[in-house]
C-alpha cells in the first residue's frame, strides 16, 4: 500500500512539460498510480542539463527559493522525484555580463520566463521568478545562428557573445558533455540516496555512463512505443494525447 499524501516532483525540458491545451501527460497518470496527491512540475521547454540537475538537488536539498512555503518540501520518506534528462548540446550562459549567479535565490537563477514556452503551464512559482534572471539555457548550435542575433526576445545575449559561442564550436564535444552530463546525475543519485529514507526517484531520457543511475532509469518513448514524429496534435511535450496513453500502459510493466 502506498502511503498517502505524496508528492511528485518532476524536473526536465519540454518532454516533462505539461500543456495548456490539452493537458493529458503520462505523468499524471504515473502520480496517480503512485497515489501522490499533488504534483509540482518543475519541467521548462529549452532547458540544459545543468539547470535541470541543479533545479534536481534544490528540489531534494529542500532549498528556499522565492515562493516556496513550508509545506511544499521534499518528503524523505514518501515523494517522488522524477527527471527527464536533456540533449548534451544544450548548456546555460549568463543572460548579461552584469548578471552573475546568485546561490541565495536558488532556481530563481534560472530562466523560468520564455517567448517558446508559452504554450506549456508554468511552473508552480512563476510568479516569484524574475523575468530578468541571471542564467539562460540554450542549444549551442543554434544560439550561434545569424537568428540568434536577430530575435534577442527569443535569446538575449550580445553580438560579442554570440561570436565567442561559434568559436567555442570548434572546440565542442558531445560525447564529453554527454559523459560529465552522467557524472552530475550520478552526483544527484547520491545526493538523493544520502538523504532519503523511502522517498522513489526515477529518470527518462539520459544516457547513463555511471552504473549507480541505471536502477533508477525508466525505458524510454522510443523504446516502449516506437518513433513518434510530430504529427497533427503533438502537445508540446512532443507526443500526442493519445501516445502518453499508449506510452504508460506499456510503462506498467516496469514499474
Amino acid at each position: 500500500m502506498n502511503p498517502p499524501n505524496k508528492t511528485l516532483w518532476v524536473t526536465g525540458d519540454s518532454y516533462g512539460t505539461f500543456d495548456r491545451t490539452n493537458q493529458t501527460h503520462w505523468v499524471k497518470e504515473f502520480a496517480r498510480y503512485y497515489n501522490c496527491t499533488r504534483i509540482f512540475n518543475l519541467s521548462r521547454g529549452g532547458f540544459d542539463n545543468g539547470a535541470i540537475f541543479y533545479t534536481a538537488s534544490e528540489i531534494i536539498s529542500n532549498a528556499s527559493w522565492p515562493g516556496r512555503e513550508d509545506d511544499e518540501t521534499f518528503s524523505y520518506d514518501k515523494d517522488i522525484l522524477l527527471i527527464f534528462s536533456s540533449s548534451a548540446d544544450r548548456f546555460s550562459h549568463l543572460t548579461e555580463p552584469d548578471k552573475q549567479f546568485d546561490s541565495g535565490i536558488s532556481i530563481a537563477n534560472l530562466n523560468w520566463h520564455s517567448n517558446w514556452a508559452k504554450e506549456q503551464m508554468p511552473m508552480p512559482w512563476i510568479n516569484h521568478m524574475p523575468k530578468d534572471s541571471n542564467i539562460f539555457s540554450q542549444t549551442i548550435t543554434t544560439i550561434a545562428t545569424e537568428h540568434s542575433k536577430v530575435d534577442r526576445t527569443r535569446i538575449p545575449i550580445s553580438d560579442e557573445a554570440i561570436q565567442y559561442v561559434k568559436d567555442s564550436l570548434l572546440y565542442h564535444s558531445y560525447e564529453w558533455n554527454e559523459i560529465r552530463n552522467s557524472m552530475q546525475l550520478a552526483g544527484i543519485v547520491n545526493l538523493f540516496e544520502s538523504r532519503t529514507q523511502g522517498a522513489q526517484l526515477f529518470t527518462l531520457n539520459n544516457n547513463y555512463h555511471m552504473p549507480q543511475v541505471a536502477k533508477y532509469k525508466l525505458p524510454t518513448i522510443g523504446e516502449l512505443i516506437g518513433e513518434t514524429p510530430e504529427v497533427k496534435g503533438t502537445l508540446i511535450n512532443h507526443l500526442t494525447p493519445e501516445e502518453h496513453v499508449r506510452y504508460f500502459d506499456k510503462l506498467l510493466d516496469h514499474l
